[in-house]
């Protein structure tokens, strides 16, 4: 078993603690140049301290992403956001890129586990594209294909 706890980009962690920032001061902000109703200031605080924390669940998923290669399995997990295991059979197109399109969550034929926004590896499972940022994408990737060659040649 192999196990991949990659370091998140700084530029990525520093972009969500500033959005995360401005979520939770931009009322007192607004407040300041603009009088709001206490209703509505109220709606204001609650949505944008919400969002603030979506921020913050994200943060915490860019520092407990790791990825679990077994010998049939590929277990990929971003914190408690997204979780999902993979039978190497399945696994097709492995290749390195630079850039990541789709670092954290999903789309209709995406799926992003990443905490960064390069250096990492692209695999098709099904349909869909899977991107993923491990610490040496390199040396993931020759282990992921040994894994999966040997899987073919056992069957």
């Amino acid at each position: 078993m192999f196990i991949d706890k990659p370091i998140p980009g700084t530029g990525y962690v520093f972009f969500m603690a500033l959005l995360m920032a401005a979520c939770i001061f931009m009322p007192f902000i607004l407040r300041h140049f603009f009088r709001f109703r206490l209703p509505l200031h109220i709606a204001l605080i609650v949505s944008l301290w919400g969002a603030a924390s979506i921020f913050g669940i994200i943060i915490h998923a860019l520092y407990n992403t790791h990825y679990t290669l077994t010998e049939r399995t590929l277990h990929l997990e971003c914190g408690t956001l997204i979780e999902e295991e993979i039978p190497l059979a399945d696994i097709r197109n492995v290749q390195t890129v630079a850039y990541i399109p789709q670092s954290l969550g999903w789309t209709l034929k995406w799926k992003g586990f990443c905490n960064r926004f390069y250096n990492g590896v692209r695999f098709n499972v099904s349909n869909r594209t899977i991107f993923i940022s491990p610490t040496d994408p390199e040396e993931f990737m020759k282990l992921l294909m040994e894994r999966i060659e040997g899987l073919e040649k056992s069957s």
